[in-house]
């Protein structure tokens, strides 16, 4: 009977592969911990469930921005399929979240599974799996956020995996799979237009295939938007974002080189170290040539989309992912070039322990405390006050920045103040012409006293509240820290306006 024997290229490969699963497992337990909770991890959180409550209620998704309504600017298949899953658990965050945890959980899996077929190794599987649970700290703990971003990706990196079966029914799935993510986030839009260019060059007999499922499906399912909300889908998810600047600040490009680059510091130098070792072999192989080239377009999408005016560290997304199917690829073709190295044995022997110990080493960079993820008691006490406290209060209650407080309050919600910025033109270089219109029945609501109470993050400089509204009261929290947004921008309700009035003339 064999014995096992010590070896120090064992543990130090099993301290980079508990790393891995360490991340796997705290990505886990802060999901599955924070998955119920009852109200906004990230603060545009709310602004998607009024999106799936009016898909459940019937209403238009994409229509004329009103006080009552201003929609978001992202195609729908995430809040549809947020829809149709609250229809099973009634709405709340917790299905929004869900489909964004499964779908992270699906990302990991693929990336798992794509590793694995390459390289037959599952311990490369799980480090790349587990390279992308990290990156979990790094956006901002997005990967069960109640936003568009996560499905998406998962889209994306699935079609780029049936694509790599090299067979026409996987091609065809692939253009399907391309289309559910841009219908679910049009700036995915490059990522299927790369795959496109890269198979007409590479397997060109597989390019009809991909070519017609993109493009038929792309346009069938353009084509029921259209037909059920018309030209104002168009001017959402097109029209608008048009407009977005660029910017190109040295502070902002050097924000978005932090996220894609520093805090990924070391698995950029393994990764360039297996290149320089490797290069004729990526170059010659198919799949590693593929997944190159894929993490380069997902580096220039995700920096492009930062970039872009209101750009968060969500956008990096993709470049993490392909990073993490590189590492796996990469980590045992540069350990066994390492060990190559014409060197004393002993030298050669410490060679091919770096990988590992830089790999564990990264693992210990990302790791982050976990319960700084996951809301308090004390958290869901101060909603609870507050959403009580918007009930008594008779009539309309308009809370631009927390739209669903006013759902959850049993009030009609009117547009979310993210959405009006966008009419507004904040995030581009002049407002758009419906901004007059929206301004000047925004205006007639407050001056009418439509509105009971108006509820603000921060204290009233635009809409001379003071003029109309008696009381201006500061809302009293436990604590400075309570109830706000883990992920995103820093925002709670911070004063309330009420005694809201008609202007007297």
């Amino acid at each position: 009977m064999k014995t096992a024997t010590f070896s120090p290229l064992n543990l130090v490969k099993m301290l980079a592969l508990l790393a891995g699963l360490m991340h796997i497992a705290l990505f886990i337990f802060v999901c599955v911990s924070r998955l119920s909770y009852r109200y906004e991890l990230e603060w545009l959180e709310g602004a998607s469930l009024i999106q799936v409550d009016r898909i459940i209620k019937g209403l238009p998704l994409y229509g004329p921005p009103t006080v009552e309504n201003v929609p978001l600017i992202y195609t729908p298949i995430y809040f549809y399929a947020a829809a149709l899953l609250s229809t099973v658990t009634g709405l709340s965050f917790t299905p929004l979240r869900l489909v964004s945890f499964f779908s992270s959980i699906g990302i990991g899996l693929i990336i798992f599974l794509t590793i694995r077929e390459k390289t037959s190794s599952n311990l490369s599987g799980i480090l790349g799996a587990g390279l992308f649970a990290a990156g979990f700290g790094i956006t901002g703990g997005w990967y069960d956020i109640a936003r568009t971003d996560m499905l998406s990706v998962f889209f994306v990196f699935t079609a780029f995996y049936s694509l790599q079966q090299n067979r026409r029914g996987a091609s065809s799935l692939s253009g399907l799979l391309f289309a559910l993510a841009v219908l679910t986030k049009q700036t995915t839009l490059p990522f299927p237009l790369f795959a496109l260019a890269y198979i007409f060059f590479t397997e060109r007999s597989l390019f009809s295939a991909l070519f017609l499922s993109f493009f038929g499906s792309l346009a069938i399912g353009v084509g029921l938007l259209v037909f059920k909300y018309g030209n104002w889908f168009f001017y959402y998810t097109i029209a608008l974002p048009s407009t977005h600047m660029v910017e190109l600040s040295p502070d902002r490009i050097f924000s978005g080189i932090q996220g894609l680059f520093v805090y990924l510091v070391i698995v950029i130098i393994l990764l360039l170290g297996w290149f320089a070792m490797d290069y004729k072999d990526i170059f010659t192989d198919p799949t590693k040539r593929y997944y190159w080239a894929i993490a380069i377009v997902a580096s220039a999408v995700s920096m492009l989309a930062y970039l872009n005016r209101g750009g968060y560290l969500n956008v990096i997304t993709p470049a993490i992912s392909s990073y993490a199917i590189l590492l796996g690829i990469g980590i045992d073709t540069l350990t066994r070039k390492l060990s190559a190295i014409k060197v004393e044995p002993v030298l050669a022997r410490y060679f091919s322990y770096l990988p590992w110990i830089l790999c564990f080493t990264q693992f210990f960079i990302l790791t982050y405390i976990p319960t700084s993820q996951i809301p308090t008691v004390a958290d869901t006490q101060a909603g609870d006050m507050l959403v009580s406290r918007i009930s008594s209060i008779s009539g309309n209650v308009f809370i631009p920045e927390q739209n669903y407080l006013a759902l959850y309050a049993g009030k009609e919600p009117m547009f979310h103040n993210i959405a009006m910025l966008e009419i507004k033109g904040d995030f581009s270089r002049e407002a758009l012409p419906e901004w007059e219109k929206l301004k000047s029945e925004l205006n007639r609501s407050i001056e009418e006293g439509e509105f009971s109470a108006i509820i603000l993050s921060i204290p009233d400089t635009e809409f001379n509240l003071k003029e109309n509204c008696i009381h201006e009261e500061f809302i009293e929290y436990e604590s400075d820290e309570v109830f706000f947004p883990i992920a995103g921008n820093h925002f709670r309700p911070t004063v309330i306006y009420t005694d809201c009035q008609k202007k007297s003339r």
